[in-house]
């Protein structure tokens, strides 16, 4: 995607146009996540701390192409009913996700408002969970992000976003659940919302080519 994007800067540049690359760190608070739910169980990833980096090559003002690398490390709860009564179990979740998409930028004076699209894949470690042997299931995973950025000097500026992330089929391996009727829990999607904050560094400012 970086050698596409580096190759289409070539072409730009023979209209006078120069791009630059961009960077973006930010941290930020997670919703919760309603993984699954039945008449027997219901699983949620709880609020938590999501980091995110961003990086971009801006091949003119108003678009960007990015790799995003995003991870949260967060408490899941399961809550089973059988016969009336609930029995509740915590476990942890490491969570990773690795995509690829673009940015659209709509520049107003030292702010500049986005929105992107992004593809990849999604990480989950349930290594909290004996029954599942440590595995990491690697799944599509797809998100949409929105928000600012306000530039205090001519390449660093700060930035406030949200963004919401989609991943089908995260546990195809249902895990043994004490209490649980039938014994076994899984998961058929993933949804998170957040709402982070945090630093974008841009590494050259757009220029005409002298003639």
């Amino acid at each position: 995607m970086v050698w596409a994007a580096l190759l289409f800067s070539c072409s730009l540049k023979g209209q006078g146009i120069i791009g630059h690359f961009n960077m973006s760190y930010s941290s930020g608070y997670t919703l919760d996540a309603y993984q699954d739910t039945s008449s027997y169980y219901t699983v949620t990833i709880d609020p938590g701390i999501r980091y995110s980096l961003y990086l971009g090559y801006k091949v003119d003002r108003n678009f960007s192409v990015d790799i995003s690398t995003q991870y949260e490390d967060a408490p899941m709860r399961l809550a089973t009913h059988n016969n009336g009564n609930d029995h509740l179990e915590n476990f942890n979740i490491k969570l990773l996700w690795i995509q690829v998409g673009g940015t659209s930028y709509l520049p107003a004076g030292h702010a500049e408002f986005l929105l992107g699209t992004y593809v990849g894949v999604g990480v989950y470690n349930f290594s909290h969970l004996q029954s599942l042997s440590n595995t990491a299931p690697v799944r599509l995973a797809w998100s949409i992000r929105g928000g600012m950025g306000y530039y205090v000097t001519k390449n660093v500026g700060l930035n406030v976003g949200v963004d919401g992330l989609f991943s089908t089929d995260p546990l195809k391996e249902k895990f043994a659940t004490p209490g649980l009727a039938n014994g076994k829990t899984g998961f058929s999607y993933f949804f998170q919302f957040s709402i982070s904050g945090g630093i974008s560094v841009r590494f050259a400012a757009f220029k005409k080519k002298s003639k």
